[in-house]
């Protein structure tokens, strides 16, 4: 999984922040678990983005 976070990490990267958060939001609408949000919470800080 580390890996694969690695890779997403990378492609947002590629992208504006607006878009970032965007494509976040998408992807945890569709998800909707308490964990879901979290790891996606832990994502942006490492990202730099909270």
């Amino acid at each position: 999984m580390e890996k694969q976070t690695k890779e997403i990490e990378n492609i947002l990267s590629k992208i504006d922040e607006n878009t970032q958060i965007k494509v976040i939001l998408e992807c945890a609408s569709k998800i909707g678990t308490k964990e879901w949000k979290e790891d996606i919470d832990n994502l942006m800080k490492r990202m730099g983005m909270k």
